[in-house]
């Protein structure tokens, strides 16, 4: 929660359009325009044009949830870039899933 918190610099829990992506490119460096419109647009599950910190929780869940599905059927070459981008970052500095998830699972 504190790179949403870095990036939220009206602190009213929402990243808007700006904000949303210079907190894509920390996330994923070396995006492109349209990486970052893709971000966008895949963590704005309400269309709302701004983003929450729950919003982006649940959207990394559905994406690992998908990621566990394709390993399975062995098409993970059909991942999107982003997506490896987001995974990526994960590791690189040591964000841990399970607390994200425990964070987020309110039973």
């Amino acid at each position: 929660k504190g790179i949403f918190d870095e990036h939220d610099f009206d602190d009213d829990g929402r990243l808007e359009q700006g904000e949303l992506a210079r907190f894509a490119r920390r996330v994923m460096p070396e995006a492109t325009r349209e990486d970052v419109t893709y971000f966008r647009v895949m963590m704005d599950a309400d269309g709302g044009e701004s983003v929450t910190f729950d919003e982006i929780v649940e959207c990394v869940k559905r994406c690992k949830s998908a990621g566990v599905s394709m390993r399975a059927s062995s098409q993970s070459k059909d991942v999107p870039e982003a997506l490896v981008r987001v995974v990526q970052f994960m590791k690189e500095n040591s964000v841990d899933p399970r607390r994200v998830f425990d964070a987020c699972d309110l039973d």
